[in-house]
């Protein structure tokens, strides 16, 4: 990534020790509040592949896709899962478009999101992606508040319930939060 990084810009964050926390130890941090094992999951603007590319190394057995709607995103991820041996379903498309297509809409057991977009915005367009009883997990900064009193409306539309709020530091001790939603 931090090879190719210097041809396409696909991620700011290019020093290896800030890719190993604010990449891969961000991104397993979801395993530790949802199980991911023998799980179908989509990665709502993955970028570079965070969480969902750590995710899939750690758990084989989870199904994996990977959504983004920027081409040359989808291009690096479609020569790094090659090299990594990884079997992952690439999408080059917008949230709101994909959901609406068979085989995408509410047959997903957890929607992931690392800081793409405003926990309301991200509720109406993703929650489509769920089943009934899936997780909308949401890796967001430290002050996730008035984000959730500004998505309550939303939440209650979408048939989500907010099944917990956490709050950690990476080891650099940027601070971050975990949101997840249940879908009822």
């Amino acid at each position: 990534m931090i090879a190719y990084n210097k041809k396409v810009n696909v991620t700011a964050i290019t020093a290896l020790s800030e890719v190993l926390t604010k990449h891969f130890i961000d991104s397993f941090v979801v395993s530790k509040y949802v199980d991911v094992r023998q799980k179908k999951m989509i990665d709502v603007g993955t970028g570079a592949g965070f969480p969902g590319v750590p995710l899939k190394i750690m758990e084989p057995s989870l199904e994996l896709t990977l959504l983004d709607s920027l081409g040359k995103r989808v291009a690096f991820l479609n020569e790094l899962l090659p090299l990594l041996n990884l079997e992952c379903e690439v999408v080059y498309a917008s949230a709101r478009e994909q959901s609406m297509k068979v085989g995408y809409k509410a047959c997903y057991d957890i929607v992931v999101s690392r800081a793409v977009m405003d926990l309301e915005k991200l509720i109406k367009l993703t929650t489509k992606f769920l089943k009934c009883g899936g997780h909308l997990v949401a890796l967001k900064g430290h002050e996730v508040e008035s984000e959730l009193n500004s998505a309550q409306k939303m939440m209650q539309k979408s048939g989500l319930k907010l099944s917990g709020v956490d709050r950690f530091s990476l080891p650099n001790s940027n601070r971050r939060s975990i949101v997840i939603l249940k879908k009822f």
